[in-house]
């Protein structure tokens, strides 16, 4: 998952080493399950689903494998566009032998593959979000990271909980996640669809985030409910260097609430352009261990 926290109960050194031996022969398993593709899958709907989205939830019902497989692909290729698009502004480069680089790019509403979750025309105040950086760990120990929820903490000291709400198939779940609040802003709580990929010809692994709502989860006063238009963790094999990853971060955050004016978007904008570099360097050292 792109989002989440775990926490780490004292345990014996033996019992922690089985427990990570197991965590990882999972990961290995889900990724090996996750691109077999959808053969044998049928997408079942939680009971009082289609009621819920009859009364306007929002919540959109795949009508079978194929739907679900079509709108994984077009948010991937999306994604990839937007990655490689022109427009893009740098705003950080580190120091270094192996800098890390964000820009940052506003987007105009229709950016995105359209969604009943999510209001591209209140996002395109929030600016865009791409960092990337070679790190010193395998591309398939990265991505496991991102299957293991409880090690999210490690990394991404922005989230504060998760749960996997509902799993829609082998490589596609629903996710729900808070933020810790940031500064004098309310903490954020995200419904989101999360997809897992390898693309076997070119090795290359993906996490890819996108809206969703569930009936698990409807809006919470003690939280401000934000909207993640687009969120993608790309993992790539650096040639030559089976020990390092090309890494590609995407995000494309609404926030809501106060920070949902010009104002606001000033402040967060600066905001989310800086904290990749922390997630990134400490992505990094998670890995390694």
């Amino acid at each position: 998952s792109l989002d989440g926290t775990g926490a780490i109960v004292a345990q014996p050194v033996a019992s922690l080493l089985g427990v990570r031996s197991r965590a990882i022969q999972a990961a290995d398993q889900f990724i090996d399950r996750a691109t077999r593709g959808f053969t044998a899958f049928k997408v079942r709907a939680s009971p009082g689903i289609s009621n819920l989205r009859a009364q306007g939830s929002g919540l959109h019902v795949f009508h079978g494998a194929s739907e679900l497989r079509d709108q994984n692909e077009a948010n991937v290729v999306n994604m990839k566009e937007l990655i490689d698009s022109d427009g893009w502004n740098l705003v950080v480069v580190t120091d270094g032998p192996n800098p890390i680089s964000v820009w940052s790019k506003k987007l105009p509403p229709g950016s995105h593959v359209a969604s009943d979750d999510a209001n591209d025309v209140a996002a395109a105040k929030h600016a865009c979000i791409k960092a990337t950086a070679v790190i010193k760990a395998p591309p398939r120990e990265v991505f496991k990271l991102f299957l293991d929820n409880s090690r999210v903490s490690e990394y991404n000291e922005h989230c504060n909980d998760l749960e996997d709400l509902e799993h829609l198939s082998p490589d596609t779940k629903i996710s729900w996640s808070v933020t810790t609040p940031f500064g004098p802003f309310k903490a954020r709580d995200f419904v989101t669809m999360v997809h897992y990929r390898e693309e076997r010809s070119t090795g290359v692994l993906m996490a890819v985030n996108r809206p969703a709502s569930h009936p698990d989860k409807p809006l919470n006063s003690v939280f401000q409910r934000g909207e993640v238009l687009l969120a993608g963790n790309v993992m790539e094999p650096v040639a030559g260097d089976p020990s390092s990853t090309k890494l590609t971060l995407i995000t494309h955050i609404n926030p809501g609430g106060i920070v949902d004016n010009a104002v606001g978007a000033v402040i967060m904008n600066k905001l989310t352009a800086t904290s990749p570099v922390e997630f990134i360097k400490k992505l990094e050292v998670a890995s390694q261990k």
